[in-house]
């Protein structure tokens, strides 16, 4: 009879926390850091499995996890998980010390499957001993890729096995992250492997900022020591490129605001979404006009909202209109 999903995750998953309780961890002072991407060109950049017989290596600019060939079956429990798992020793710490203080929303990375189960998961490991974990799904069809976004609040879909879970042990626990990682189950006898790619926390920009630019968006980017005010010379300066979470590196990548009609005649702005930024909405029907843009009631102070940015403005009979849409830092 097969078992539910849950129970096969906690089975499998429990090799994975007991292999966690028995490494060393790689400890120290390290402050996570947001918005900057663990892409693993050209290294695996000290991550690593926390199983000896599975194989963790660079391939094609990704982190690939690969299970061995085996010459039995067994049932989907009995299986097993490996892990892309890192600690204070990993991308230089980046990914370890206090979520709550840095203000971390959620852990985002690419996946891709071949020939593993779907069933995986998420987790990290604080500084108390407790493992948490969050599930996922990999992609359904082997080979494709697909973005994975493990929102960092608690809910009733994050579980510890070794403690009762609760918002304040959840939270205590994210102030002393000291590694995180994510398990996959491997389904039958032959190779498989997991492709884990762009790893990234999200959450505000931090300090230093350099002429209003973070310094690791400058890192991220590579635009340190770039002179050139707009780099890619696509009409939007590298602030704006920052500030609107735009490619700073392609001509193609750029803020802009689509403007239509719904079918009450009223006029529709749309924009890219950006974490942790504010817009405000000003128009004009007149642009050589002294008194330039003016506010619009209710446009004013509008926090960025995922997947897409949208006002809609009552404008029915008022005639030609200009709008711009404003970026605060």
């Amino acid at each position: 009879m097969k078992r539910a999903q849950k129970d096969i995750l906690t089975s499998v998953f429990m090799i994975a926390v007991m292999s966690v309780s028995g490494t060393a961890l790689a400890t120290g002072s390290y402050n996570p850091i947001a918005n900057l991407t663990e892409k693993w060109n050209g290294g695996i950049a000290n991550w690593r499995s926390l199983q000896s017989s599975d194989a963790l290596q660079c391939v094609s600019n990704s982190a690939s996890l690969s299970f061995q060939a085996r010459s039995m079956t067994a049932g989907p429990a009995m299986d097993g998980s490996g892990d892309v798992f890192g600690d204070g020793s990993a991308s230089g710490g980046r990914f370890t010390g206090d979520y709550v203080a840095n203000g971390i929303t959620d852990v985002t990375f690419d996946t891709q499957r071949n020939g593993l189960s779907t069933n995986a998961a998420f987790y990290f490991v604080s500084a108390s001993g407790d493992v948490w974990y969050y599930n996922f799904t990999l992609p359904a069809v082997v080979g494709t890729w697909s973005k994975q976004s493990i929102p960092m609040s608690y809910s009733a879909s994050w579980w510890a096995p070794d403690v009762t879970p609760s918002a304040d042990l959840f939270n205590a626990d994210k102030r002393a992250v000291v590694a995180i990682g994510v398990s996959s189950e491997r389904y039958g006898v032959a190779a498989q492997s997991l492709l884990l790619d762009n790893l990234k926390l999200v959450g505000p920009w931090g300090q230093p900022f350099v002429n209003g630019i973070s310094q690791a968006w400058l890192d991220e980017n590579n635009m340190v020591g770039v002179t050139d005010p707009d780099k890619d010379h696509d009409g939007c300066d590298n602030l704006t490129e920052f500030l609107a979470g735009t490619d700073p590196n392609d001509p193609s990548s750029y803020f802009f605001v689509n403007i239509s009609k719904n079918d009450s005649g009223e006029t529709v702005l749309k924009w890219k979404h950006e974490p942790y930024r504010t817009f405000n909405v000003v128009a004009t029907k007149d642009l050589t006009s002294v008194n330039g843009f003016s506010s619009i009631q209710g446009a004013s102070g509008i926090q960025s909202q995922s997947p897409e940015n949208s006002i809609v403005v009552d404008d029915k009979g008022d005639g030609l209109t200009f709008y711009k849409v404003e970026i605060l830092q």
